[in-house]
This record gives structure tokens, C-alpha cells and sequence, in this order.
């Protein structure tokens, strides 16, 4: 008897192993001033990556982008990048990807921030106006900020010579009050910077503090002075360390009757 034989073979592909991902950039909790941001992550899979998918949430739990990539047969390594343009608001995004057999594997999430707004600062009550003179030894500043990931705001003291004071706040702080200053011409100004690197100041002003008199000495004529002349010329040597404003002469006669002349 005859004694035939058929085989037939089958190769298959045995693969139970999920592939992987790492998040790369924006780096978790990354506060970023531009609305158009790379997301990136390294993808491996021992024997081939089949797609990935880039999600992204608003703060509303919706999905605001889905981005899906395929990779031909045999890419075990893939650095993954996706530029996406986003509104100012807080995101969370992750990759999720699929091997050729039907594996898969999420990454965690990442958050970001997107904030392209300069804050808003502005003087308030109580500071005072620019090119004012006072007689005191302080400076009082405040102001108004309007942003709402505040980072720091740094508060600036100059003279004539150069910078006297920089205080940075950290903090809501608003306000600052520079005391103990000697007589001078001061100006200053104050920075509000954002956690994205937005930043916005306020106009410089000037101020003079000045707590010193004027003075002034009797020249002509002296003292208990006898003269022949109708016409006599009042002289008087007039000081100030900043600057003297004005100067009257006044003059009263035996009745207290005053003629004065401003100068």
C-alpha cells in the first residue's frame, strides 16, 4: 500500500510584553509662556511599536487634542514629539500606544500651564504722585496686581548715585515702605513677574524728600545802620541743600506797617 504524508507549517509571533513610554518634555508641572509647546516621549517595545496617541485634557476634563501616530513594522525605539497650539488654561497630557500584537501601555499624566498673559500692576493709594516734594525721611509704595500665577514682585529703590534698595516679595504683598532716608531725590519703580516668565512694571516716579531749613544771612544793610539814601539795596545770602523755592523780603516801619516784595 502507498503511504503518503503532507505537513504544513505556521510561524507566529509569541509577544506578551507591554511597551513602554517616558514623558520627556514639558516636564511635569512646567508653567510655559508660549501657547505652542513640543510633547514629547520616548517610546520602546521589545519587538515593535504599532501607533501611539498624544491626549490632552483641559481643566474641564475634556479632550482638546488627540494626536495619533503609526510606525511601520520593526521600531522598537521612537522619540515621540507633537507640537500642539493651546489657550491659556492648566492641561494634563499623556501617551498611549499599542504594539503589533495587541499590547498597550498609558503613561501617567504630566500637567502644564499655559499662560501667555503679562500680569497687570499699577500704583494705588497712598503712593505718591510723581515729581512730588515732602518733608520726610520714607518712601511709601502701593500697588494693585492683577495675575493669577504670581511668582514675585521686586520693589526698587534709586538715588543719584545707583540703586539703594531691591526687595523681592514672593509673597501677595503689595506694598513696601523704605524709612530712615537721608534728604535727596529718590526714584523707584516696582516688577510683578509671573511662575511663565511673563513679567510687567510700572512707571518710574520721583520723589524728593527734604527735611532740612533753608537759611539765610543779613548782608546789607547791617545792623542798626544809619543811611542818607532814600534807595537802599536789602541783600541776604539765601541757602538750601536741595534747592531754595522762593524768598520774601518784608519789611515793617516804626507803626508795624508791612511792605513786603516776593522774590
Amino acid at each position: 500500500s502507498a503511504s503518503n504524508e503532507n505537513s504544513a507549517s505556521v510561524t507566529f509571533t509569541q509577544d506578551t510584553t507591554n511597551p513602554n513610554a517616558t514623558l520627556l518634555t514639558p516636564t511635569n508641572n512646567t508653567y510655559s509662556n508660549s501657547s505652542s509647546n513640543n510633547f514629547t516621549s520616548n517610546l520602546t517595545d521589545n519587538l515593535g511599536i504599532k501607533n501611539s496617541t498624544l491626549i490632552i485634557y483641559n481643566s474641564s476634563n475634556e479632550i482638546v487634542n488627540q494626536t495619533s501616530t503609526n510606525y511601520i513594522s520593526g521600531v522598537i525605539q521612537y522619540t515621540a514629539g507633537i507640537v500642539v497650539t493651546l489657550t491659556d488654561g492648566i492641561y494634563k497630557w499623556f501617551y498611549k500606544l499599542f504594539d503589533w500584537s495587541g499590547n498597550t501601555y498609558s503613561t501617567s499624566n504630566n500637567t502644564i500651564t499655559v499662560d501667555t498673559t503679562n500680569p497687570l500692576i499699577s500704583y494705588t493709594t497712598g503712593t505718591e504722585n510723581n515729581n512730588t516734594n515732602l518733608s520726610r525721611n520714607y518712601i511709601y509704595a502701593n500697588v494693585t496686581i492683577t495675575e493669577t500665577n504670581r511668582d514675585s514682585t521686586i520693589f526698587k529703590l534709586f538715588n543719584s548715585t545707583g540703586q539703594v534698595n531691591s526687595t523681592t516679595y514672593t509673597s501677595s504683598t503689595n506694598e513696601i515702605n523704605w524709612t530712615g532716608l537721608p534728604d535727596g531725590t529718590y526714584t523707584y519703580n516696582i516688577t510683578i513677574n509671573d511662575t511663565a516668565g511673563n513679567s510687567n512694571n510700572t512707571l518710574t516716579r520721583t520723589i524728593t524728600l527734604d527735611t532740612t531749613n533753608p537759611n539765610a544771612t543779613l548782608l546789607t544793610p547791617t545792623n542798626n545802620t544809619y543811611s542818607n539814601s532814600s534807595s537802599n539795596n536789602f541783600t541776604s545770602n539765601l541757602t538750601d541743600n536741595l534747592g531754595i523755592k522762593n524768598s520774601t523780603l518784608t519789611i515793617y516801619n516804626s507803626s508795624d506797617e508791612i511792605r513786603s516784595e516776593e522774590h
